[in-house]
């Protein structure tokens, strides 16, 4: 493991420790906890659903699927717990997932893993009342990345061949990708930068030309509808604003926010501190967009 999944791991779960130590667990949700979505898997082969209590009769709940961060190298479902219960809170049936980490998996292991765990929402669909004609994925950072290659793979048949088999058992309807990595391959110099680290354990000793890492050039106009976040002081920002003129060169639907505060300066994925002013504004508002999609 590299020097700076290392940092990673342990000054992010600092953080992140302090702040869900704020945050209750919400009591109106239904929980489904622990699920296996692979058969013989381990605890990284685990989900759990959340459902708002209020449309827990409903026969059909629209259903988000997040996709969590931490760079490939950390996370797991248990830290967005408290995310995906507010998800749910807005009226879906929410799926969250742990997926394999490196350096001891590599690319593409957590895609393939998505893809399991997209089958299990469609297997298990008549018993949780999944609405499936209103799928969404939502992924911050690294999992951000992983939804975009998911709808890549989904929109352009090329770039899903290149994988081998990937059942795509639901079409997704829509993408919400918060400070996201269009791409997390590191091909530059500077050998000391945190996207070198990570792109080193992710990746490993991947040829540079293997087409798989560059999915911006498979993004085509069918690509899912789609919601981008960045904020001022997200680290990844630079990456994404250099990469926004491909969507709009390959006619693709997508909505941009920028988050700025005139008192503070937004980090990076800040919108899953999920009691503070400007997260419930972003995630009200995220909301919204899949809420005028379903309603369309």
């Amino acid at each position: 493991m590299s020097f700076w999944s290392k940092f990673i791991n342990f000054t992010w779960n600092i953080s992140d420790t302090r702040r869900d130590k704020k945050i209750p667990l919400s009591e109106n949700v239904e929980a489904f906890r622990n699920i296996s979505y692979v058969k013989d898997g381990d605890k990284y082969n685990l989900l759990d659903i959340f459902i708002g209590k209020p449309v827990v009769d409903h026969k059909k709940i629209p259903l988000i699927i997040n996709v969590h961060g931490g760079g490939y190298v950390y996370g797991d479902k248990d830290l967005y717990q408290r995310y995906a219960m507010l998800l749910a809170s807005f009226g879906y049936a929410v799926i969250s997932f742990s997926y394999h980490l490196a350096p001891k998996y590599k690319f593409p292991t957590p895609l393939i893993e998505l893809d399991k765990v997209v089958s299990f929402a469609k297997k298990n669909a008549e018993k949780y009342h999944f609405d499936l004609e209103n799928t969404f994925l939502i992924g911050d950072s690294a999992g951000g990345n992983l939804s975009f290659i998911y709808g890549v793979c989904q929109s352009s048949k090329d770039y899903r061949n290149l994988f081998g088999q990937l059942d795509m058992a639901i079409s997704i309807k829509a993408i919400i990708m918060n400070c996201p990595a269009f791409s997390l391959f590191y091909n530059g110099k500077n050998f000391l930068s945190m996207m070198h680290g990570i792109s080193k354990d992710y990746h490993g000793q991947i040829n540079s030309n293997d087409a798989r890492l560059y999915p911006l050039n498979y993004l085509n106009k069918n690509f899912p509808r789609c919601l981008i976040m960045t904020a001022e002081k997200d680290f990844l920002r630079p990456s994404i604003e250099k990469d926004l003129h491909v969507f709009d060169e390959k006619n693709v639907e997508y909505t941009y926010i920028y988050c700025k505060d005139k008192k503070k300066k937004l980090a990076h994925v800040f919108h899953l501190n999920i009691i503070e002013e400007n997260a419930i504004r972003l995630n009200k508002r995220e909301d919204m967009f899949l809420k005028e999609i379903i309603n369309q």
